[in-house]
Order: C-alpha cells, then sequence, then structure tokens
C-alpha cells in the first residue's frame, strides 16, 4: 500500500509540473484514523490503534502545499485539528461565497496555515467512532489534554504515550472537558438514527450502485471478511428518489464486474500486491424486496446472476430499502449485498 501510494503521488506530482498547474493547486495528503496491523511495527509511541479513543486510534497525518498560496514557511503547526476543518478552510483559501446560513463543525485553518499573528481560537471538540455511537465512547480534545471515555484524562505533553490518568490530579480540567461533551452529546443524540439517504434516478448517475457497505446501522464492508465467505448479514438502505417514474432494482450475490450467478461462488483472486480468497457459494433460492408499498419475492435460477424487480416511485420520497436471500426452505441466508438501481 506505501508503494501504492508512492506511485501515485508521484503521478500526481508529475502532471501538476507538466501541466504547469503545480504552483497554484492545493495539494493535501491526509491519512485514515489512526494505525491498524502496523502498529506492531510502529505507532510513534502512540496508545491505541484505529478505532480506539486513545491517539493512536485517531491522530492523522495532514499535509498542505500550495506555492502561490502565500501560505507560511513549511513547519510543523501544533495546534489540534479535525477533518471538520478543511471545508471552511477551502472555502476561505479559495475565497468561495459561503452561504449565510451555512454552519459548520469546523473552523478554518486558513490563519494557521498562513502565519497569521492572530490567536487561532480556544476550542474542545470530540473524536467518536461507532456503527451507533454510545455516550462516553470518545475523545474530548483540548490543547495538549485529552479526556477519553468520559473517565481518563491525559496531558499528551508530558505523557504522550497515556500511560498516566491524570483526572484526580487536574480535577477543573476534568470537569470542563466533560461539560464539553455532554453539550457535544446533547446535540448528536437525536440525530443517531436520521440516516442520510442515497439518491436515485438522477440525471447525474443512473443507474446507482447500493452495496452493503451502505446498510445503516449494520457493518458489512469488508469482501475478505463479509462477502467472500457469505456472511449472514443484512440491513436497510436509505433512500432518496430524484425524480418520480419506474424504477429497475436488480438485486445480487456478486458484482456485475464477476459475472457470477447468484448461488455460484468465485474462485481465487491474486494480483501482484493481494490475495482475496474464494467466494462460497450459497444455496439461495428466492430473493425478497421490500420498498414502499411493494413487498415481492421471486425465484432464483441457478444460471441467474441478478433477480430484477420493477417498482413505481415519486420524487421527494426517503424510503428505506432492504432485500433479502432465502434457501428453498424459507431460511434466510444474507441480504443482497449489491443492488442495481435504475430509472426507467
Amino acid at each position: 500500500m506505501i508503494a501504492n501510494l508512492d506511485e501515485n503521488i508521484g503521478r500526481l506530482e508529475a502532471f501538476l509540473q507538466s501541466s504547469g498547474l503545480r504552483d497554484n493547486t492545493i495539494v493535501i495528503f491526509f491519512n485514515d484514523n489512526g494505525g491498524t496491523a502496523g502498529v506492531r511495527l510502529f505507532n510513534a509511541g502512540m496508545r491505541g490503534q484505529k478505532t480506539s479513543n486513545y491517539e493512536g486510534g485517531h491522530r492523522a497525518a495532514l499535509f498542505v502545499r500550495w506555492p502561490n498560496g502565500k501560505l507560511r514557511a513549511p513547519a510543523n503547526v501544533e495546534t489540534p485539528t479535525q477533518a471538520q476543518d478543511l471545508l471552511p478552510t477551502l472555502i476561505d483559501l479559495l475565497k468561495l461565497k459561503k452561504p449565510a446560513a451555512a454552519k459548520f463543525d469546523g473552523q478554518s485553518l486558513a490563519g494557521l496555515l498562513r502565519g497569521s499573528s492572530q490567536p487561532f481560537p480556544d476550542r474542545k471538540f470530540v473524536a467518536q467512532y461507532g456503527q451507533t455511537p454510545t455516550k462516553w465512547d470518545g475523545a474530548v480534545i483540548w490543547d495538549k489534554w485529552r479526556l477519553v471515555n468520559g473517565t481518563e484524562l491525559y496531558d499528551l505533553k508530558t505523557d504522550p504515550a497515556q500511560a498516566h490518568n491524570v483526572a484526580a490530579e487536574q480535577p477543573e480540567i476534568f470537569r470542563q472537558m466533560r461539560q464539553h461533551y455532554e453539550q457535544w452529546w446533547a446535540g448528536v443524540e437525536p440525530l443517531i438514527k436520521e440516516f442520510y439517504p442515497i439518491s436515485i434516478g438522477a440525471p447525474q448517475e443512473n443507474p446507482v450502485r447500493l452495496t452493503a457497505v451502505d446498510w445503516a446501522d449494520v457493518y458489512c464492508d469488508n469482501v475478505v471478511n463479509c462477502v467472500r465467505p457469505g456472511q449472514n448479514k443484512n440491513g436497510v438502505w436509505h433512500l432518496l428518489v430524484e425524480r418520480s417514474g419506474t424504477y429497475e432494482i436488480a438485486l445480487r450475490r456478486w458484482p456485475k464486474e464477476a459475472d457470477a450467478a447468484i448461488t455460484a461462488g468465485v474462485p481465487e483472486y491474486r494480483n501482484e500486491n493481494r490475495t482475496l480468497p474464494a467466494g462460497v457459494a450459497l444455496p439461495i433460492a428466492k430473493a425478497r424486496l421490500k420498498i414502499a408499498e411493494m413487498d415481492e419475492t421471486k425465484a432464483v435460477g441457478a444460471q441467474d446472476k441478478e433477480i430484477i424487480f420493477n417498482v413505481a416511485l415519486k420524487a421527494g420520497d426517503k424510503l428505506p430499502m432492504q432485500s433479502w436471500f432465502y434457501d428453498a426452505n424459507g431460511r434466510e441466508l444474507c441480504g443482497a449485498y449489491y443492488a442495481y438501481v435504475r430509472r426507467e
């Protein structure tokens, strides 16, 4: 993966150079949260790994380059920042018009990037993961302080490995950070079950491919551990209908690129970088789709690669959609890992 990143960043740099765009293009290098398998080798002394609430689970690198952007000389910026800062930052750097009513969870970093003498606002913010977030399962970040899981307080300046809980020694800092989380959670909790819908039927993308990754509140986004073994998982897609009309919905066990029957397995996949295990066959005999007023079940033949349903939908409707694959005895095997939705 590192070799792949290096090669493709090199391709980007070569393109910017050859096209004359390099000096006036903002390049942002920003990695995913935390370390995974690599933490066995190196994690910069940080505690935890990806999805944990300790620094090793959410700290990420961020490099910004813009030769003609009048940025400060290259240097480390010690101020804690978050991914939500990127949008207001780009709006400021590019002098874009911001809607008067727009509100952002982040703050512009333009001043920090340009070495402004104006102090950056003192602030606290929250890092939290979870299919369904639960209260206190997160970290509050404030300057050098980290409140973890609502009970542990760490001073990163003196204890970057987060080995010594100083909550009892810093009761006022502890209280303020817990109070910030309480206020943040009060705004988050009512929205936890509001899922942002996926648009279908828009002219910009028709058909739309849905996958198990898009299921609400269900973890099924790993081809090796979920899809190829045929895990018995299922979930709901939340959809927004962009245009009224008849929609063709094709349910699949495998993506179109695999060109495989619903009941079939697929062979092991190898390339120079990785190997994917063979995908198991499932004794799927019936496919069911439920959306709007329709709840329909169809037989699945041995050679069928997809099962197609047709349904009339109205523009503006926000709808849940769910699928099921059953065996001949009516036992649920899994949901359709892939669905292709096309407005006819």
